[in-house]
């Protein structure tokens, strides 16, 4: 298998995996469920309480003037919608 095909694979994997995620555990693909929806909430849900903004503290840039700061995102998740073909 060449590399490129390889990667365009993967590619489609994390895509599905994604949408899957953003659809509360349904594969937008498929049309079943693969996770409960609560298993979804929990993976969006803080895990270290005593550190709720660990994830949020960013890094500096190594190149700041090539950047552009990001806004805050909300941490609600709603349906993802997808076509496959």
């Amino acid at each position: 298998m060449r590399p490129e095909t390889k990667r365009a694979q993967t590619d489609t994997h994390t895509t599905e995996v994604l949408a899957t995620l953003l659809n509360d555990g349904t594969s937008p693909k498929t049309g079943k469920q693969i996770l409960k929806p609560e298993t979804v909430k929990d993976m969006f849900t803080n895990q270290i309480p005593q550190f709720p903004d660990f994830g949020r503290q960013g890094f500096q840039a190594a190149k700041p003037e090539l950047t552009n700061p990001a806004p805050e995102v909300s941490n609600r998740v709603t349906r993802f919608e997808c076509q496959w073909r």
